[in-house]
């Protein structure tokens, strides 16, 4: 929010600043859900996947996985964010 002595010096209105503050608003929460959260999704599955893909047959048995699953158990695991 701007203080004061800003608001004045730039002459702004109350409405001005109001629309201002939510514009920046609409605009900030559009970039993160529209690019940075998918972004770091991305990551994160990605890096999962490099994980699980880097464990033996063994060791993917022992947390429930085949080699074949993990494609799957990936893309589930981060479908909702």
């Amino acid at each position: 929010m701007l203080l004061a002595h800003e608001k004045r010096q730039l002459q702004l209105s109350d409405q001005t600043v109001e629309t201002l503050v939510a514009a920046y608003t609409w605009l900030r929460d559009a970039v993160w859900d529209g690019l940075v959260k998918p972004l770091h999704a991305g990551f994160l599955r990605q890096r999962l996947l490099r994980e699980l893909e880097g464990l033996d047959d063994r060791m993917l048995a022992d947390i429930g996985l085949s080699r074949a699953d993990i494609n799957t158990f990936v893309g589930r695991s981060y479908r909702d964010l």
